[in-house]
């Protein structure tokens, strides 16, 4: 237990500190663009939002791939593979860590439309790597395969509960992940993980953001009255409909892959990294400017989600 507590602590000021510099990576690209440039015309605003994003993008996959192309992807079915049984090379350094970190902040914070439960999955599994390292301290679990595995799935929970505040939620992706075998008595070891992680993390980003350090990052004002049958089918409705969409989005995902590798196999310029850094870069630049689609096009998913649990009435631009 004082392993999974060090090493979800860890994983917690790991999730904090990165969520906090996108968010100011964020606000450094809206001064730049529309607070430094707001005398001229709405096309170099444009452009200059567009090339924080590029240049992010860029920086990104340059950096990923000098310091360890280990960094590359999502890293769940990497963990799950090695969760499996299989060895994968140097996947959970330093040098990786360092690598997911720095493309994780870049990409997000330039605006980049990806998901930090992946990559965070994979840095906190990092840490339990090498807080297993530690000389003098935890030689049992360093020593004792079985039980690192065990603790590698706690990784996995301390990641989605840092990202989602949901440690029964990540018990439960944990076990999912870890499909082929999960022990009975890594219960508990992975409750402990979520629930430390989610609440350390909840502490460090209330402090940074001078909120009260046990208040929701999302605050609600709905009473049991609130709660009407129609409310409940609508959200039912909604359920059904994400849930369609989300198939739909899943293969079109797959084809977009299929076609872009049978595409880069007889092209060779479709198998350069930049370039797809550039073209993903320059399009979501362009479509997320502010002042062409709208400031939601920009607006980041914490402060979509604080706005739609709101009390008041959403603004003009929903």
């Amino acid at each position: 237990y004082v392993f999974v507590l060090v090493a979800s602590l860890l994983a917690a000021s790991f999730g904090a500190a990165l969520d906090i510099t996108i968010a100011e990576l964020t606000q450094f690209r809206f001064w730049l663009a529309l607070t430094l440039l707001s005398e001229y015309s709405p096309l170099v605003q444009a452009l200059a939002w567009t090339a924080t994003t590029l240049v992010c993008a860029v920086l990104a996959v340059l950096l990923t791939t000098a310091v360890s192309l280990n960094a590359v992807g999502s890293g769940i079915p990497e963990m799950k593979a090695m969760l499996s049984g299989v060895r994968l090379y140097r996947y959970l350094s330093v040098r990786t860590l360092l690598a997911k970190v720095l493309g994780l902040v870049l990409a997000l914070g330039g605006g980049l439309y990806l998901g930090k439960e992946g990559p965070f999955v994979h840095i906190s599994c990092i840490i339990v790597n090498q807080v297993s390292k530690v000389p003098l301290l935890f030689r049992s679990i360093r020593d004792n395969g079985a039980l690192l595995q065990m603790m590698f799935a706690c990784g996995v929970t301390m990641g989605v509960a840092g990202t989602f505040g949901t440690p029964v939620g990540a018990l439960l992706f944990s076990i999912e992940v870890t499909s082929t075998y999960y022990p009975v008595r890594n219960y508990w070891f992975g409750a402990f993980a979520g629930f430390v992680s989610a609440f350390a993390y909840l502490l460090l980003w209330n402090w940074a953001k001078g909120e009260p350090l046990l208040s929701t990052p999302i605050p609600t004002a709905f009473t049991v009255g609130d709660v009407t049958p129609q409310c409940v089918g609508i959200a039912a409705l909604v359920g059904v409909i994400a849930g369609v969409i989300s198939v739909f989005f899943v293969h079109l995902h797959s084809l977009t892959i299929s076609m872009r590798r049978r595409l880069a196999a007889r092209v060779s310029v479709l198998r350069w990294r930049l370039l797809y850094a550039v073209a993903v870069g320059a399009v979501t630049g362009a479509l997320t400017f502010p002042h062409l689609l709208g400031d939601m096009m920009a607006e980041s998913t914490y402060d979509s989600l604080k706005d739609l649990y709101a009390p008041e009435a959403l603004s003009e631009d929903w």
